[in-house]
């Protein structure tokens, strides 16, 4: 048998698992990574990058063309500055690029120039003095105590964010430090965001220094899942994409974990859910969470459940042999290595039986193969019905079966073999008669004390069966 046919099963069953056959210690992490996770995952930071390269176009576009509605998502509340508009722009493009392997100068320079614009603001801010940056693109006309400059907070944020992506375009890659830094600005963007959705200023207002609009939190938020899904084959977010159960775990539970109780949080906070009651807003938020977590925890132990139980039928297959119902030479050696050092701890024995199907070859010649494969499936089904529970019946290969007759000597294995054969050769076979087999059998560790030599052993026993007659049984020779 070839290597190719050989390890087509083994294929199957990775496809079956949806884990592609993994060769080399590179390939070994993306062995449970399925490509079309992983292209999602990079269309998801695509996607991200464009957001906010969108949102921070229709800011520029708001400046340039003096409409202050596109300044700001609600009206009221501050708006967004030409210079954070920028940064947000050149962000996008930065991240959109991470996609594009061969272009990696256009990240490393727009990431260069987020960091020095944000960085500038952040020694303005600290030194107290202008460095003439603010107004460069447009003139702000607002009645801001501070024009055109960016809010420290943003602008810290955006220094964070700058170094993430500075990190993606090193070589090699400094990837889980980077996931790291986006998250934490990611972070902090939520922040902000709560502070918007349940009416809190104090999250993203608390002094004039440190308010960031809704745009730049929203801004920074998909920036920063653009960087962290942007290598989704490695660092902290490959476990995401897993196709094991933590990554089940992770893409079922964290979204909602994180969405619902904000969802809920917005609901509920208002005078409209919570009838003007605020501690009466707080307990609905509870009782809801506690609802919404018991729900997730029972629906995911019912997934892994079944998953674990798919998992095993597969694996079971694995180890049968498919014509014949009896486990298959997969299992067969497995479980001769198990009984062997089974045997070495406890000092104890064991037996193997080899048995081969006679004149099988003219069987298939006179009948065809359809009557050959009949006649195996009968054969494996008789010889089934002599063994203990514990024994194990294996097809070795085309029309050799072996058995592993636990705890039993050559002397015990002698009559097991001898009632196997008269099992056999009294049975009924249709379209062919009558059928017999040639057995050999072989002791662990009187006939051998490696796997090799033992079923040399029985193997040369057996084919002394044949040569002395067949429809025999004969106990190997080898001291």
């Amino acid at each position: 048998m070839t290597v190719a046919a050989r390890s087509a099963p083994l294929e199957t069953l990775a496809s079956l698992l949806g884990k592609p056959v993994a060769n080399g210690s590179r390939r070994k992490c993306h062995a449970l990574l399925p490509l079309r996770g992983l292209d999602v995952a990079r269309r998801l930071s695509f996607l991200f990058g464009a957001l906010t390269a969108g949102l921070a176009t229709i800011v520029m576009l708001g400046w340039f063309s003096h409409v202050p509605e596109l300044l700001t998502t609600l009206p009221g509340y501050v708006g967004m500055k030409a210079n954070t508009a920028l940064c947000f722009l050149l962000g996008g493009i930065a991240v959109m690029a991470l996609k594009n392997k061969r272009v990696p100068l256009i990240s490393l320079f727009c990431s260069l120039a987020v960091l020095l614009i944000a960085a500038l603001n952040v020694l303005e801010f600290v030194s107290h003095h202008s460095l003439g940056i603010d107004e460069l693109l447009v003139v702000d006309h607002s009645s801001s105590a501070f024009p055109g400059m960016m809010a420290p907070l943003a602008a810290v944020n955006l220094c964070v964010a700058a170094c993430s992506l500075i990190c993606l375009s090193m070589r090699p890659p400094r990837v889980v430090l980077a996931q790291i830094i986006a998250l934490l600005a990611g972070i902090s963007s939520l922040f902000a965001m709560l502070g918007y959705i349940l009416g809190v200023p104090s999250l993203y207002d608390a002094t004039p220094y440190f308010s960031i609009p809704l745009q730049s939190a929203v801004a920074l938020f998909t920036f920063s899942l653009g960087i962290f899904f942007s290598h989704p084959d490695s660092g902290i977010v490959a476990l995401f994409w897993s196709e094991t159960s933590g990554g089940v775990v992770a893409r079922r539970l964290i979204p909602m974990v994180i969405a619902v109780p904000i969802v809920l949080a917005g609901f509920f906070v208002r005078d409209n859910f919570n009838f003007g009651e605020i501690k009466l807003g707080i307990a609905l938020i509870v009782i809801c969470n506690v609802l919404l977590f018991v729900i997730l925890v029972w629906w995911l132990a019912l997934f892994l459940d079944r998953s674990e139980k798919q998992k095993w039928q597969l694996e079971r297959l694995s180890q049968i042999d498919p014509l014949t119902g009896v486990f298959n030479r997969r299992f067969w050696d497995h479980r001769l290595e198990e009984e062997v050092k089974r045997c070495q701890r406890f000092k104890t024995n064991f037996s193997i039986i080899v048995i081969d199907i006679d004149h099988f070859k003219q069987i298939n010649d006179t009948y065809g193969h359809l009557a050959g494969d009949s006649a195996l499936c009968e054969v494996a089904r008789l010889l089934k019905s002599c063994l203990r529970d514990v024994d194990s019946l294996c097809r070795f290969g085309g029309e050799e079966f072996v058995v592993l007759a636990v705890g039993t000597n050559i002397g015990a294995a002698a009559i097991l073999a001898e009632r196997l054969r008269s099992t056999v050769a009294q049975g009924e076979f249709p379209d062919i008669g009558k059928l017999t087999i040639s057995i050999g059998i072989a002791e662990y560790p009187l006939h051998g004390g490696e796997i090799s030599t033992l079923i040399g052993a029985a193997d040369a026993a057996m084919y002394r069966a044949k040569s002395q007659g067949r429809n025999r049984v004969s106990i190997s020779l080898a001291a």
